[in-house]
């Protein structure tokens, strides 16, 4: 019982670190959350490494060449977009 209750808090612990791993591979790769998922997977077993350590190892990787102002702009120009989206649809109070 104590082995799984370690493992299931090793398993939640991850899970950040993967999703925001999916996160760069989605918005680099322009692909679905499953499919970021798939390539991450794809590289870990590839390459015989642990998906956790793989996914913590391209956040170092990123935070250490952060994205150019074209790439800022275009997420900037999306959150804009949303943001004014949501506006426009939000029912008046």
């Amino acid at each position: 019982m104590l082995a799984e209750i370690s493992a299931l808090r090793g398993i939640i612990a991850a899970l950040p670190v993967i999703e925001q791993a999916k996160g760069t591979i989605m918005l680099s790769h322009g692909l679905t959350a499953a499919a970021a998922f798939d390539l991450l997977h794809g590289y870990s077993d590839r390459h015989d490494c642990g998906i956790r350590d793989l996914a913590a190892g391209l956040l170092e990787a990123v935070a250490d060449h952060p994205a150019g102002p074209e790439t800022r702009g275009s997420v900037d120009q999306l959150l804009t977009d949303l943001a004014t989206r949501r506006a426009v649809e939000r029912p008046s109070r």
